[in-house]
């Protein structure tokens, strides 16, 4: 059986709704009350990418749903995380009719630090997590609504008899106590009470804050939120890392936030992590914050901890397990890197440049590369952006400094590329680091790379990899 035949298959025995867009495209929905969808692709080989979008419609609220469009994939996405798929990034849709800044359309939810297993078909716990992706779509549902006393459907409402659905027009005080609390000056900001599901909504789009206050939903969300005990100090921050998820905060974004749960007299702060989300609790209190603490934040923090700190260095980094050649042919390694690239789950497609005397000539590879977008409208058919990647690949024995690796802005700009990515088999120094940053820093080219110690991390969850490349790489005995 073909693997979006399966998904369907399930996917249909637990009652969700299901649509074949294509061969390749599927899409499994929980009720229209959460309004979550997700979207799954199969390329020839039948591997799987996925994402999800979120939005509600006025057949089953009243009211704006700017609230509902917020809060939801925030509960979501924290319960996603907790049974060990992904961590999600949020990219909100805004309205293609009033085109309002301060008004959430719709929101997709990209995934990112994707379970290893979904990357190996031959894994035996394969499809096991293929029906936790599909199940997880019911058991939230189910979930959330236990924390209520009912659902927003017509008899729930009708037995309970709240005195309205959704109000905008909160007492003053209220308003003006959370405005003082975030330092607001009350431009773009969005509130209102709503009842099925029970809670107060405050979003600041300037700050980018959302204070969510509700009984009703505390609890479930106090046990969505894991203890980030495993944390290291690092230059300007805090590195958090588990088994699964690797975040980081700056020490500025963090003091900001307590400073938030302070002044709404909040005691026994307690956070979480998603790619671009810090989430709060305390008290009946739920928190927001739009802040990128992703897995790339947290890989340039450890980077920098690497260069500056030998004892850090050997509490955060484990001892290689791998063995590498003296001498490593440079094809080879890029070989290497291009099989490694072509399984990361954002990369869509992967080729091989022939080296040439023009100004591009030092390209390897060109990577199409999936980037989430920041902000969307409905129109836009996905949620990310394809970027156009060149790809250099140096294999050295030492470490590879700024002056062996020159015309990075030239030879992007020559083809009109988006972005540059170095994969170095040994380390990058302090001078190559620091221009790569700066680069990223601009924001006028996407910039990333690997060292040593990334390609290991990844060749170590692709250990037909290293036979594959047995001539350059080893397990050590």
């Amino acid at each position: 059986m073909k693997i979006l035949d399966y998904i369907e298959k399930i996917a249909k025995e637990i009652s969700l709704d299901v649509q074949r867009k294509s061969d390749s495209v599927i899409s499994v929905w929980t009720s229209p009350f959460l309004g979550i969808s997700l979207i799954i692709n199969s390329d020839d080989d039948e591997n799987l990418s996925f994402y999800y979008s979120q939005r509600t419609t006025s057949w089953v609220y009243n009211g704006e749903r700017t609230d509902l469009h917020d809060i939801i994939p925030i509960v979501f996405a924290l319960y996603i995380k907790k049974i060990g798929l992904c961590s999600l990034y949020f990219t909100d849709v805004f309205n293609p009719a009033t085109e309002a800044d301060d008004e959430i359309y719709s929101k997709y939810l990209i995934p990112f630090q994707i379970n290893n297993v979904f990357l190996d078909k031959s894994n035996e716990e394969y499809y096991k997590y293929i029906d936790l992706l599909i199940y997880s779509l019911f058991f939230f549902e189910q979930r959330f609504w236990d924390n209520f006393p009912g659902c927003p459907c017509k008899n729930c409402r009708d037995r309970l008899g709240y005195e309205f659905e959704y109000n905008w027009e909160i007492s003053n005080e209220k308003i003006d106590h959370v405005l003082l609390s975030l330092n607001s000056s009350g431009e773009l900001i969005n509130y209102c009470e709503r009842t099925l599901p029970n809670w107060f909504h405050f979003r600041d789009f300037k700050k980018r804050i959302t204070i969510i206050q509700s009984n009703d939903l505390y609890g479930f969300i106090y046990d969505l939120i894991d203890e980030n005990k495993n944390y290291i100090n690092s230059i300007s921050g805090k590195l958090f890392t588990g088994e699964k998820f690797s975040h980081y905060i700056s020490n500025t974004k963090l003091r900001e936030i307590k400073n938030v749960f302070k002044k709404l007299e909040i005691q026994n702060l307690k956070i979480s992590f998603l790619e671009n989300r810090i989430i709060g609790i305390g008290k009946e209190y739920i928190i927001s914050f739009n802040y990128d603490c992703s897995i790339q934040k947290f890989q340039i923090e450890k980077g920098k901890l690497k260069l500056r700190h030998d004892k850090e260095f050997q509490f955060l980094f484990k001892p290689s397990k791998l063995e590498w050649l003296e001498k490593i042919d440079d094809s080879r390694f890029e070989d290497l890197i291009k099989d490694l690239l072509e399984r990361e789950p954002d990369v869509t497609r992967v080729r091989k440049i022939a080296h040439t005397r023009e100004r591009d000539g030092g390209v390897d590879l060109i990577v199409d590369w999936k980037v989430p977008k920041t902000k969307m409208y409905s129109n836009d058919t996905e949620p990310y952006y394809i970027l156009k990647i060149i790809v250099q690949c140096k294999a050295y024995k030492e470490g590879v400094s700024k002056s062996k690796v020159t015309d990075i802005r030239d030879t992007i700009e020559y083809r009109n590329y988006d972005g540059y990515f170095l994969a170095v088999s040994s380390y990058i120094r302090k001078s190559l680091s620091d221009y790569l940053d700066k680069l990223r820093t601009e924001k006028k080219f996407w910039i990333e790379w690997w060292s040593r110690d990334e390609i290991e991390k990844r060749l170590i969850n692709h250990k037909d990899l290293i036979l594959k490349y047995s001539d350059i790489i080893k397990i050590k005995e």
